[in-house]
This record gives structure tokens, C-alpha cells and sequence, in this order.
């Protein structure tokens, strides 16, 4: 009875370890995934393939798996200016990596006033060598419009948004020379709150983004402040172009 105990004992132990040998030799860890493509843009309407471009994931285990890398989803940020990619990969083990990028985004709307603006600047440059003076001031109107349209949006937010801070910013585009400086801060034009004043708003400015002023690339920041109140804006992109 005695010996049987023991042998029981034994087996059990044994396959105690072989469990414990089996678990700790699971492959857990998921798949990195890396994007070093610093000049992506997400075009409205196009293929989501063509986000795979500079796309590459490593597994601790398999090795590379960029093969299985997909595009798991394409949100439009609220501004228009900028997009968040969500890419996946999975190894053997089915663990699944996700990383999720901020990519500068260009709509169909965009285009197309962009393209309006085009003609308009240049039926503008036409009358003004005819030297019509009530064209010159159409084409005056033409170019103050993109500001004023701003202006105009950034008071309708702040009465729409009542208590929450709404930031209007001078450009949704920044360009500075690899090794320049760059302040965020100075492409705001007004933080607009019920409460706080712009002064107030700005020491609690956040910005949210990776960005190397030394390195050349195209960089997608979100801009955030928040008031005395602890009320949150609405986070408004700013791209910054490292040339």
C-alpha cells in the first residue's frame, strides 16, 4: 500500500512538471508591428491595401510575419485634416499585434475645393491685369474667405460646445527645415472657453504624436487643452512637414 502511495505521489509530480513545462513553453507574446513609411497619406475612398506600403511585424517566435499584416480599420478624424490606421498581424500561436498610426488624410471635399480655389486665384490674376478694380477686390474676397471661414467655424464650435474649449489654430499645416525649432503653441489663433482665458488654456495644452524635428518626414500631431473645469476640447490635427 505503501509503495503504491509513492508511485502515485511520483506519477503525480511528474506530470505536474510536464504541465508546468507545457505551459511555460506556450508562445504568448504577439507580433511587433512597425511602419516606416513617414510620408503616408490616407486618401478618401482608396484602396486599403495601399496603407500596407512600409509596413513590416516581427514575432519573437515565427520571425517575420509581415505576410499576415492587414488593415483592421480607417477612422477619418473629426477635422478632416488626419486619419488613425489600425493595422494587425498575427503569428502561429494566433497572438494578434495592433499598432495605431495618425496619418495625414486628404478627402474628396478637399480636393475639390482645392481645386475651386485653384481657378478662382486664377480668374482673380486675370481681371486684376485687366485692372477691373471691383475684381480686385472679388479676388481679395477669394483669398480672406479660407480665414474667415475658420473664424466663423471655430465661434459656431464654441457656441455649440458651451462649456468645453474649442481651439481654432492659424494653419492646419506647419513646415519647418530638419533641425529647426517648432512650438505648437504658436499655430493656435484662439482657445475659445466660457471660463478660462487663452493664457490659462495653453498651460494646459496637450499634444499627443510622435515627431522628430530632425528627421525628414510628415507628422501628424492632435492638439488638446483643457480648462479650469476639467472639461477636455476636442482634439484638432496639425500636420508638421520636416523638410
Amino acid at each position: 500500500m505503501k509503495k503504491f502511495i509513492i508511485l502515485a505521489g511520483v506519477v503525480t509530480a511528474l506530470l505536474f512538471s510536464i504541465l508546468i513545462y507545457i505551459v511555460m513553453g506556450e508562445d504568448r507574446t504577439a507580433p511587433v508591428i512597425m511602419q516606416d513609411n513617414k510620408n503616408m497619406i490616407y486618401k478618401e475612398g482608396e484602396d486599403s491595401s495601399l496603407l500596407l506600403s512600409g509596413v513590416k511585424a516581427e514575432d519573437d517566435v515565427d520571425g517575420d510575419v509581415t505576410a499576415t499584416v492587414i488593415v483592421g480599420d480607417v477612422v477619418t478624424m473629426p477635422d478632416k485634416t488626419a486619419a488613425k490606421v489600425t493595422y494587425l498581424a498575427k503569428d502561429s500561436s494566433n497572438n494578434v499585434g495592433e499598432l495605431d498610426i495618425i496619418i495625414p488624410c486628404e478627402t474628396e471635399l478637399q480636393k475639390t475645393e482645392e481645386k475651386a480655389g485653384g481657378a478662382e486665384s486664377s480668374t482673380g490674376a486675370k481681371k486684376e491685369q485687366v485692372g477691373q478694380k471691383g475684381e480686385q477686390q472679388s479676388g481679395q474676397k477669394v483669398e480672406q474667405k479660407g480665414d474667415q471661414q475658420g473664424g466663423q467655424q471655430g465661434e459656431q464650435q464654441a457656441e455649440k460646445q458651451g462649456n468645453v474649449p474649442v481651439i481654432t489654430l492659424t494653419a492646419t499645416k506647419a513646415e519647418i527645415k530638419a533641425g529647426g525649432e517648432f512650438h505648437p503653441e504658436e499655430y493656435i489663433k484662439d482657445i475659445k472657453d466660457d471660463k478660462d482665458s487663452i493664457q490659462t488654456l495653453l498651460q494646459n495644452l496637450t499634444v499627443t504624436g510622435d515627431y522628430d524635428r530632425n528627421k525628414r518626414g510628415t507628422y501628424v500631431l492632435l492638439l488638446a487643452a483643457k480648462d479650469s473645469d476639467g472639461h477636455p476640447s476636442e482634439e484638432v490635427s496639425l500636420i508638421l512637414n520636416v523638410k
